[in-house]
């Protein structure tokens, strides 16, 4: 192998076997700490619009489809879209699968970390790197979110160790300038932020790297990548623009230099960068001036200078955007040169050994705790996903007890949440329910409404909340339902912390099984329900219709029909099929009828011709343009 301008007079300690399995073990940790967060918590708002942009509603989406319903949305670019989409054809729309893309990320970019620092710096140097990073609590967060910032890591990463290696008299292979090439087109399909890395580089390039062949051939390949993204950069100019504009006008009364929200977001560098434990930086920054009086090593103060042309720029940037510090996610780009930086100092000091394993120790406790504290989220914007329920665990256990037809009604914390919200993909997207999560406070809510919105469109009606704790909602919900004709049902799920509840209108049975039909013509009725009840001398009908085109709704009627066993017609009711959906309780009376067996039917015909359409009762197999509906027998008593 062909070493770099510093490789060889570096006094590497560990040989390349060693580091090779210290590596091993070091991409199980980072692989493991991933894995444990891939179903552990709620997909939060921004991975629901990613999930939601790729399809997971109406799949498959088209990359035209995928692009279109990205623009707009904080000016994104398409790949990590279309990655997610593409693999989710083939592993499932699942929480675990989706997350698992950026899981793998993450575990490739510690990997290529390694190598870079080795390249540049040494093997115990790009150990200690990969540790760093791989137990750093904020960097691990994003290896299970369904975002594109594992994979932007990942890109950053391998890029600029491509770059090193040809700009630093290592051997350039064909396969090293296609990679460079492609990662650099890459990054810009990935993130509008990769900018930062590219001025990382290119100011390095131009200050302090010798003009050769090479230097010239670096710039264009970077011109290539430039090309490769040429495409999409009307459209990307287009959202920018589009952006930009609204970005000013939402901070018009921010001032152009805010130098308390610079120091909040540097304050937030110092916190998350040290796993929340400010004590460590006392060691970094003393291991880091001892290494550097020690010996003026060339290689690090060029990462160094790399480093601070990043972080320069990200501060110009997010002082023009006015980014808070709950968006600190466009940081980690930052995070490599850095890590390798600490890693640097801490492995060059005397009795580096010990050094370095206290200082990790200490440092991978302090990234657990910061990881189980749900401080961390402050800086992520996803502190809104631990006021819901685990809706994780509610898609466990409904996905084989609760029916298609089953609305559910939850409850949660979150003030804005409204129709859309992380429900939808929970219930909706995995086990095809419907439903909503109401806030749990009485004050801020529209309850009434919104609760009888709920049961005008849905005759099942599952209520979960947990009954030890119930939220404020929950009783005046129940009222509502009871108000509304709602009678309870079987206790579908109880868990220690939650139970759900199945709700019907009282026209039916709780033990009732769906009963569709489908109609020619694109004609259904999801459900029907119907009952003689001799009290009041009439039969209650209720039927739950869905239309696949509206313009046909004032094109038919629907008619119930009375008929004896000789299928004489005695008593029928009409009515619009405009009247009917979504659902609708109908009252056919029997009064007058002398006692004896009857069948109630239902039709379905044209208006205008009288034609009937023909269906399939889903339920018995039977077909025709009349469907029985009830078999009832008036007894001479009434």
């Amino acid at each position: 192998m062909v070493k770099s301008e510093w490789q060889v007079s570096q006094n590497d300690s560990i040989s390349n076997r060693t580091g090779l399995m210290l590596m091993m073990l070091v991409l199980l940790l980072a692989f493991a700490l991933g894995a444990a967060g891939l179903n552990a918590d709620v997909i939060w708002l921004d991975e629901l619009y990613s999930v939601s942009d790729m399809g997971v509603f109406n799949p498959p989406r088209s990359p035209a489809q995928i692009i279109n319903a990205i623009r707009g949305y904080n000016n994104h670019v398409p790949l990590f879209f279309l990655m997610v989409a593409g693999w989710a054809q083939l592993a499932g729309w699942s929480q675990f699968a989706l997350r698992f893309m950026s899981l793998v990320s993450g575990v490739l970019m510690i990997a290529w970390l390694y190598r870079f620092a080795a390249d540049a710096v040494n093997r115990r140097t790009a150990v200690a790197a990969a540790l760093l990073m791989s137990t750093n609590a904020f960097a691990i967060l994003y290896f299970h979110e369904l975002r594109m910032y594992a994979l932007l890591m990942l890109l950053a990463v391998m890029h600029s160790g491509l770059y090193w290696r040809l700009a630093h008299g290592f051997r350039a292979t064909r396969l090293m300038w296609f990679l460079f090439i492609l990662t650099a087109a890459m990054l810009l399909y990935t993130h509008n932020y990769a900018i930062i890395v590219f001025a990382g580089l290119s100011g390095y390039h131009l200050l302090f790297v010798s003009k050769s062949r090479r230097w010239l051939n670096i710039i264009l390949a970077w011109g290539v990548g430039a090309l490769l993204f040429l495409p999409y950069a009307p459209l990307w100019i287009e959202d920018l623009l589009q952006y930009s504009l609204v970005s000013s006008i939402d901070n018009t009364q921010t001032p152009l230099l805010n130098l308390g929200a610079s120091l909040r977001v540097v304050a937030a560098f110092a916190y998350l960068w040290v796993n929340g434990f400010h004590l460590l930086w006392l060691a970094l920054i003393l291991s880091f001036g001892c290494a550097l009086r020690q010996r003026r090593n060339p290689a690090i103060l060029r990462l160094l200078c790399i480093a601070l042309i990043m972080m320069a720029l990200w501060l110009a940037v997010r002082q023009f955007t006015s980014l808070p510090t709950d968006r600190m996610r466009y940081s980690l780009i930052l995070w490599f040169p850095f890590f390798i930086l600490f890693a640097y100092g801490l492995t060059s000091v005397p009795r580096w050994r010990l050094v370095t394993t206290l200082f990790l120790l200490l440092w991978s406790a302090a990234g657990y705790q910061l990881s189980r504290s749900a401080e961390i989220l402050d800086y992520a914007d996803g502190s809104e996903a631990r006021l819901y329920p685990p809706l994780y665990e509610y898609l466990y256990h409904l996905k084989h007890k609760a029916s298609a037809a089953d609305y559910l009604i939850g409850f949660t914390s979150l003030m804005r949440t409204g129709w859309w919200s992380p429900a939808n993909y929970y219930l909706q997207a995995q086990p095809g329910l419907d439903g909503v999560f109401l806030s749990a406070s009485r004050e801020r809510y529209r309850l009434e409404s919104d609760v009888k919105a709920i049961l005008d469109e849905h005759p099942y009606v599952l209520l979960a909340y947990n009954p030890a704790d119930p939220p404020l909602n929950a009783g005046k919900t129940l009222e509502i339902m009871r108000q509304e004709g709602y009678i309870p049902c079987a206790v579908i799920v109880n868990k220690p912390d939650w139970q759900a509840r199945r709700y019907v209108n009282q026209v039916m049975d709780c033990d009732h099984q769906l009963m569709p039909i489908e109609y020619d013509s694109g004609f259904k009725v999801i459900d029907r329900f119907a009952r003689y009840v001799p009290e009041s001398e009439a039969l209650q009908i209720l039927t739950w219709w869905e239309i696949a085109n509206e313009g046909l709704l004032d094109e038919y009627n629907v008619s119930m029909q009375i008929i004896t066993p000789d299928w004489r017609n005695v008593r029928q009711e009409d009515r619009h099929l405009y009247e009917l959906p979504p659902w609708n309780v109908i009252e056919l009376s029997t009064a007058g009828l002398p006692p004896g067996d009857y069948r109630l039917m239902l039709i379905l015909y044209n208006r205008n011709t009288g034609e009937k359409v023909s269906g399939l009762d889903l339920a018995s197999g039977e077909t025709g343009n009349i469907l029985p509906l009830l078999a009832f027998t008036i007894k001479p008593d009434g």
